[in-house]
């Protein structure tokens, strides 16, 4: 057994008590005893009552596992009120521990989820940042393909002013042929 509160249970089963009994004397809810809630810590309260309520539970043994389960009965009986002092002082310490452990874990608690929060928004700028990347590809993509379009439209308009030229070039030197073809039959 390594929690509280299955020592407890083991303590209420040893000793023959009622489990509904038990919970309603130390004013506590047998829910806290089940399911998740047997993983949650006691409050100073609940752990004060037990002690208080039963001065034979060994505190030490409650709080740590170790030592026996019951206080000897000649201790118990030569000073009760001593050992309920005592454990009931002890309890209290332990529940001021255990609730700064619940403070500090709570506040470590805030911070992860802080930190996750500027995390998330993190992601959240660097998917809008792909977003507009991603845009700014598509839209230059398009770009690209409305060049290469452009460019072979150039390219046969190209082709087709190269040829006109050639034709013009043919078509002058066909008259300088017959300019001198005229001129030599003049001559003649």
């Amino acid at each position: 057994m390594t929690k509280i509160k299955e020592r407890i249970i083991y303590f209420i089963e040893n000793q023959g008590f009622k489990k509904g009994e038990f919970f309603k004397e130390i004013e506590v809810s047998s829910a806290n005893f089940r399911g998740n809630a047997l993983k949650t810590p006691l409050n100073s309260s609940t752990i004060e009552n037990i002690i208080t309520i039963y001065p034979q539970l060994n505190l030490h043994w409650l709080i740590t596992g170790k030592g026996d389960m019951l206080l000897e009965s000649k201790d118990s009986s030569n000073k009760p009120s001593t050992n309920i002092a005592t454990n009931v002082e002890t309890a209290t310490n332990i529940a001021t521990n255990v609730e700064t452990a619940t403070k500090r874990e709570i506040y470590l608690s805030e911070e992860v989820i802080a930190l996750l929060k500027e995390k998330i928004s993190d992601l959240e700028k660097n998917i809008e940042a792909l977003r507009s990347t991603s845009n700014t590809i598509e839209r230059l993509t398009r770009i690209e393909n409305k060049l290469d379009t452009s460019l072979e439209t150039n390219k046969t308009l190209f082709s087709e002013i190269e040829e006109y030229f050639e034709l013009m070039k043919l078509k002058e030197n066909l008259e300088k042929a017959k300019n001198i073809e005229t001129h030599r039959e003049s001559k003649k």
